[in-house]
């Protein structure tokens, strides 16, 4: 049986960014680990639990991370942040 998913309070700011990072994610990465694969060779030290923490809320990406996130997802830092 597996885990119970985490809710996310996306009335924090850790939520609100959680909640975009996984929109825009999954609109081109259907995977965290692809996602997390793609970051890594663009210089980016990640693994897919780091993703699974931005993507829950329990974990914030820095702001240089933010900016290589936009890019790959053709966003805009300002699109990821509310």
């Amino acid at each position: 049986m597996g885990r119970k998913p985490l809710e996310i309070d996306d009335s924090t700011l850790r939520g609100k960014i959680a909640v975009r990072l996984r929109k825009v994610r999954q609109k081109k990465f259907a995977t965290q680990q692809q996602f997390a694969d793609a970051l890594v060779a663009l210089g980016v030290q990640t693994t897919k639990s780091s993703v699974s923490y931005w993507e829950s809320g329990r974990h914030m990406p820095d702001i240089e991370t933010l900016y290589t996130i936009a890019e790959l997802c053709n966003t805009t830092v300002q699109k990821l942040l509310p």
